[in-house]
């Protein structure tokens, strides 16, 4: 019965990769069944499954890498780390009087209570956009941080400007040898103490000095992965990536404030009809509420585009599923993708916009930051992690740390893929082995890891010559006395 699953699973996978690559217009769906490690948290879930399914139906737009990135209007401000100095404004309005002007006021440099040098730009109107009035500009500014508001000044003359400013910090354009690491966490870069400290020693001594930088992708929700930060369990990111790929949070200064993408969040949320995707799964799922534990539309509340449902067994979880394909997908024709898990204990259904995964939220976070593909690595060691090392297919450099499921080595060894490695060493020690194999030609040397084994191993052998030498007995040796040839 397994054989005859995954070989519907290969053929539906091929499937899927065929009619992508043909272009077809038509919705693709695919059912792949994973096997995780295991592990379950009496606090919750933590993003480590004992079984993952993935329904997909298509993979989100790819990012370009470089260009201007879109600065949105908000309910509430919101910080932007970028690289790239040329920065688009967009700004939508439900109606203003005609011949009325649209500006952002920016200012430039003010830090410390000093004041910056203000600018105005005029936007212009997209009149693409039937329902609302867009207005767009673009500027190109130097390395700093930028704050802006928007004023519409009205036909009569009158004047409105926004009450808070939004702030955008514009980062110096990395090194050509500047590095990209998206890992996974729990069995990739957590599990070994050790290494983590080895994984930091070489990433803030040559790494993060070029202006790397270090991205956390999870599929833990974002309290149980920021724990990890506050507790000094590992070190503050660039970003954090969080619940497979569906919420980004950006580190910004020295403290471990992370402040959500909301860039990422209105993107997501266009990409599916969320009232009737919630109205529909009340009604379809009304007859199993007796048996599902966990009933929670996030995107109604606190915007995070995810729906959680929770069983109390597996055969529920698989009734919910199949009756989400057959009546929303197939019937009602309503686009989202469905991740079937379970944490050991409880069974979950998770619905989330089409095309959303670990891997389209590492191509958004290295196109805002500017990294070309060759320049990027991804790790993990999980079937969930799949999503992520899709991506390579594109250029992006891989590492498979040598604790990885046996699925996911199966997995990339049937797609060939060829900027994956397979580590020889678990945990954070195969993603310093990825780093290593993949970017030494940049200059990398981990030398400050190579200090530390030798230190490490004079001091071994400095107290073997010494306890030798001087007390045996210290070793659990005893001295053995000098045969004299005479018997006693």
């Amino acid at each position: 019965m397994a054989a005859r699953q995954d070989a519907m699973a290969a053929r539906q996978d091929a499937m899927a990769a065929r009619d992508h690559a043909a272009g077809r217009e038509e919705e693709v769906v695919g059912r792949r069944s994973l096997n995780l490690r295991g592990g379950e948290d009496t606090q919750g879930p933590t993003g480590i499954w004992s079984s993952f399914t993935r329904m997909i139906s298509k993979y989100i737009e790819k990012e370009e890498e470089g260009g201007a990135v879109t600065i949105d209007k908000f309910d509430e401000a919101f910080p932007v780390k970028r690289s790239q100095p040329q920065v688009r404004f967009s700004l939508l309005l439900d109606s203003i009087p005609a011949a009325s002007k649209v500006y952002v006021v920016v200012e430039i440099g003010g830090r410390g209570g000093a004041q910056g040098v203000k600018v105005e730009i005029l936007l212009h109107q997209d009149k693409s956009k039937i329902r609302q009035q867009h207005w767009i500009g673009e500027a190109i500014f130097d390395t700093d941080i930028i704050s802006y508001k928007y004023k519409v000044v009205l036909q009569n003359g009158e004047t409105k400007v926004e009450d808070f400013e939004r702030k955008c910090r514009i980062y110096p354009k990395a090194e050509d040898s500047a590095v990209f690491l998206a890992t996974d966490l729990d069995g990739t870069l957590l599990g070994d103490d050790e290494q983590i400290k080895n994984f930091f020693t070489v990433w803030n001594d040559e790494y993060k000095k070029k202006g790397s930088c270090l991205l956390y992708n999870t599929g833990r929700p974002f309290h149980s992965a920021l724990d990890l930060i506050h507790r000094d369990v590992l070190q503050r990111p660039t970003a954090l990536i969080c619940s497979e790929g569906t919420e980004i949070f950006w580190f910004d200064g020295d403290n471990h404030t992370a402040v959500p993408d909301a860039q990422w969040r209105k993107k997501l949320n266009e990409l599916w009809n969320w009232p009737k995707l919630r109205d529909a799964v009340n009604v379809t799922l009304a007859p199993l509420r007796s048996n599902i534990t966990k009933f929670l539309p996030l995107a109604d509340d606190n915007g995070q585009p995810m729906f959680v449902l929770a069983a109390n067994s597996r055969n529920v979880s698989e009734k919910i599923l199949s009756l989400l394909d057959t009546s929303l997908r197939r019937r009602m024709g309503l686009k989202f993708d469905a991740i079937q898990s379970s944490s050991g204990y409880e069974w979950y259904v998770l619905l989330v916009p089409p095309g959303v995964s670990k891997g389209s939220a590492t191509l958004h976070c290295s196109a805002i930051l500017g990294f070309n593909k060759t320049n990027m690595m991804v790790s993990g060691d999980g079937e969930n992690d799949v999503p992520l090392f899709e991506i390579t297919r594109d250029g992006v450099h891989g590492a498979l740390v040598a604790n990885a499921a046996e699925g996911l080595v199966r997995w990339r060894n049937s797609e060939n893929l060829e900027k994956v490695i397979l580590a020889t060493r678990k945990h954070a020690g195969g993603i310093i082995e990825g780093l290593k194999h993949h970017f030494a030609k940049f200059g990398y040397t981990h030398k400050s890891l190579l200090n530390k084994t030798s230190a490490n191993v004079a001091d071994v052998m400095g107290n073997f010559s010494h306890h030798n030498m001087t007390d045996n007995t210290t070793m659990g040796i005893n001295p053995v006395e000098e045969e004299t040839g005479e018997e006693e």
